[in-house]
Parts: structure tokens; sequence; C-alpha cells
């Protein structure tokens, strides 16, 4: 019966130990931030900046679409890509890296 004692101890130990070295390398997940302040583009529609996770091969378009519901059909890309400049002024909207968060423009009025 002790070895049983024992045994159950140190297992709960390791596992504890595995989980708070996993909570300290990976942390913990977020939720999206949206930014409460609308931002006025050049082409008068004014949108919000929602911080998102680029997942591997998604395009800022996709990401875009995505977060508004497939709601922007009638804008054109070359829009969406000027507003992702506008809030991301040192990032090329062409070459998102993977598993790494910008803000992407979350339109109000699309």
């Amino acid at each position: 019966m002790e070895f049983f004692k024992r045994f159950f101890l140190y297992a709960f130990i390791i596992l504890l130990c595995i989980s708070i070295l996993h909570d300290l390398t990976l942390g913990t997940p977020t939720t999206p931030e949206i930014n409460s302040n609308p931002i006025q583009s050049d082409h008068n529609i004014k949108f919000d900046a929602q911080y998102v996770k680029a997942d591997p091969g998604e395009t800022v378009l996709t990401i875009v679409e995505g977060i508004n519901n497939n709601n922007i059909k009638k804008m054109a890309p070359k829009q969406i890509i000027t507003d992702f400049k506008l809030i991301n002024p040192s990032i090329d909207p062409h070459n998102l890296r993977p598993n790494h968060y910008y803000y992407f423009p979350l339109y109000t009025n699309g």
C-alpha cells in the first residue's frame, strides 16, 4: 500500500511540473484585441483594427475576409491592402510571417 501512495505522489509531482513547464513555455492563449477607436481611411470607410495571428498559408485578404464574415465582397483588394498598410506601416502585406500577430481592418460598414 505504501508503494502505491509514493507512486501516485511522484506521478502527481511529475505531472504538475510538466504542466507548469508547458504553461511557461507556450503561455496562455489570449483572445484577439479589437481597437475601440475607428480608423478613417482614404476611401472614407471607417474600420477598427483587430489583432490576429497569421497562420501558415494565410494572406491579408483571406484573414480580412474571415474576420469580416465574408461581408467585404464590394471592396477592392487594393483598398484592403492599403488599410492594412495604414495600421501596420512597417509590415509588407505580401510577406506575412506565420504565427505572428498583426492588426487587420475590421470594417464597420463593409
